[in-house]
């Protein structure tokens, strides 16, 4: 389905705590409708997504980022690709051994990621 240029980014702001890491996901599951991606690459790039959100929010047992902070997720349509960024100020929110699950997790779902100290750039090509 060819998305026109005008369409083919959305952004999506969340309070950064771990309950709402699935508004990015829903969010996620609408566009990736509308990529080249096949549901199962779609899916691969939920659970990435999800490990990048999780690694920034923490999983519920810490105590999260400040109050106020917010986590963005942006999300773009390429002619076969759909990519992700998703960050957060105050970077990482989770132990050594938990993020280098969850960066294992990404290695093996994405085809390229990118890091720094408050933003994960994912990407998934179709096929």
């Amino acid at each position: 389905m060819a998305i026109p240029a005008e369409n083919s980014h959305v952004r999506l702001t969340v309070p950064a705590k771990p309950e709402y890491v699935l508004l990015g996901r829903l969010a996620l599951s609408g566009v990736g409708r509308l990529s080249a991606l096949d549901p199962g690459e779609v899916d691969d790039f939920k659970l990435a997504v999800t490990e990048a959100a999780n690694a920034f929010v923490g999983n519920g047992s810490l105590d999260g980022c400040e109050p106020g902070t917010r986590l963005s997720f942006d999300f773009s349509l390429g002619e076969n690709t759909l990519s992700a960024e998703v960050s957060c100020p105050g970077g990482p929110n989770l132990t050594e051994k938990e993020q280098s699950l969850g960066q294992a997790i990404i290695d093996a779902t994405v085809d390229m990621v990118e890091r720094d100290d408050v933003t994960i750039r994912l990407i998934k090509h179709a096929g």
